[in-house]
């Protein structure tokens, strides 16, 4: 049956819009749970993109990676198609050449369950440990590591009591209780 009339149509017009809001509604629902993770795995591919240029850069130098106060500057002029700047910028992070720093207490290949590479606030060249470790650039849920091992993770917040710093033979690991100053500006990192 054709609608005719103007309540007819109106009807229709109501019904149809009605229909039509339940899986419009569930498409914006699943776009706003999937992100969080998206975001997640965008910065795990970055890390473990990383990885591979570090692994790269230690072939070339007679398996000796770059050092921590330099990792960055290393990498870039070890990068002869400049694309490894892409990978130090975290997407959800804001403005800022590298949103990521190295523990110098960590050694790849040396696999003894080590956080290598973290999240951090924008810089240039960051390294140190959990004191730079931010949750900022994941709704304050947690951060990506990439390990010693090679292997990335996303660690909560409330897990980062776990993470190792220090290797076994060394002194205890410090606290994480997360960034207290930008390495940029000087400011507390939240």
């Amino acid at each position: 049956m054709i609608a005719t009339s103007k309540a007819d149509i109106r009807t229709t017009f109501i019904v149809v819009s009605l229909l039509m809001a339940g899986p419009v509604a569930m498409v914006c629902v699943g776009f706003k749970v999937l992100q969080p993770r998206a975001e997640e795995m965008w910065c795990q591919e970055n890390l473990r993109t990383l990885d591979t240029y570090l692994a790269l850069y230690a072939k070339e130098n007679q398996s000796r990676y770059p050092p921590a106060p330099t990792w960055c500057d290393a990498l870039v002029t070890f990068d002869r198609h400049g694309d490894v700047a892409r990978y130090l910028v975290c997407k959800t992070a804001g403005p800022g050449k590298c949103h990521y720093a190295m523990n110098p207490d960590a050694t790849a290949g040396d696999p003894q369950g080590l956080v290598w590479l973290f999240e951090t606030n924008a810089g240039w060249n960051q390294y140190g440990g959990p004191e730079l470790l931010t949750s900022q650039h994941h709704r304050g849920r947690g951060a990506n590591v990439l390990f010693d091992d090679g292997h990335v993770e996303f660690v909560r917040v409330q897990d980062w009591g776990q993470l190792r710093w220090r290797k076994k033979d060394e002194t205890p690991d410090p606290p994480a209780t997360g960034p207290l100053l930008n390495t940029d500006t000087g400011e507390p990192n939240r």
